[in-house]
Order: C-alpha cells, then structure tokens, then sequence
C-alpha cells in the first residue's frame, strides 16, 4: 500500500500524477573537505521499468571535490537494489544519474547513499532536485532536507 494517502484517494477513479511524493535528501558532515554521506529518500506515484531505460537524475548537488565517473558506489538503506552497486558522477555539473537494473514500482520507498567530498570553504547548503525520464518522465523538482538522517555532527542544536 502507498503511504502518505489522503482520504480522496479512495473516491473512485482518482488517480494521482506522476511525481515523487517522497523526495528527501540529506547528509552526515558539514565540515569542510570530508568525506560526506548524502542520503536520499524517494518513492512514486508511477512505475518505472528498465525496459523503457528509465532513469533517476539528482541535479544541484555542486561544489564537491574529487573526480567524475561512471561508477560512484551506491549504498542502498532499504530493500530496493533497483540501480545496481554504482550511478553516474558529474562532479562538475553537480548530477548524480541512476539508471534502473530493475523494475520500481509505484508506492515502494527507496533509500540509498552515496559519498562526496565537501569543498574546501563555507558554503549554503545546495538547492538539490530530482527528475525522472523513461517510463514516466517526471520534470525536476526540488528535494527537503532529511532530518532523519542527520547525524550528531549535523543536527540542529
């Protein structure tokens, strides 16, 4: 069953759009030149199949150090190894893309990580957003902060 659903979901024939109603993100260190663990929370409203060379792109995440490529590890928190062990890293451009190895469904919550390394200065914090194209083409929208994931070292005191 599809958490987050109101009571109008079950008058008959409505039918949701195809967005991402959970789309949280957030991350373990906020000190300078660390290793940073980003985690990010996102589940649908529509499937997604590895057929249609569906993908997920995270855009917005700049200013990181340390080189691009196509195989940054990916550490999956829940079930769902939909994107295999690696996504593709654009450090430059600041977008982190996940292709599908395996069907998503609608309604299934996906957490995973994923390492960067924090620049050398101060910085505010990164207007991070998350877009999908393939079986469903989801325009990019803007991710929340994710306080369940905040550590010691980045809570709010």
């Amino acid at each position: 069953a599809m958490p987050y659903l109101t009571v109008f979901d079950a008058a008959p024939l409505r039918i949701r759009a195809n967005t991402f109603y959970v789309k949280a993100c957030g991350q373990s260190k906020a000190y300078p030149v660390s290793n940073n663990t980003i985690t990010v929370s996102l589940a649908l409203t529509v499937s997604l199949k590895t057929s249609d060379s569906s993908c997920i792109t995270l855009s917005g995440l700049v200013n990181t150090q340390g080189p691009s490529g196509p195989s940054l590890p990916i550490t999956y928190l829940s079930a769902h190894n939909v994107f295999g062990p690696q996504a593709i890293w654009n450090r430059v451009a600041g977008t982190l893309k996940l292709t599908l190895v395996s069907d998503l469904g609608p309604g299934s919550l996906l957490i995973f990580s994923f390492i960067v390394t924090n620049p050398s200065g101060e910085q505010l914090a990164a207007s991070v957003s998350i877009a999908a194209s393939g079986t469903a083409a989801i325009a990019a929208q803007g991710m929340i902060a994710d306080s369940e994931n905040a550590t010691s070292e980045t809570a709010t005191v």
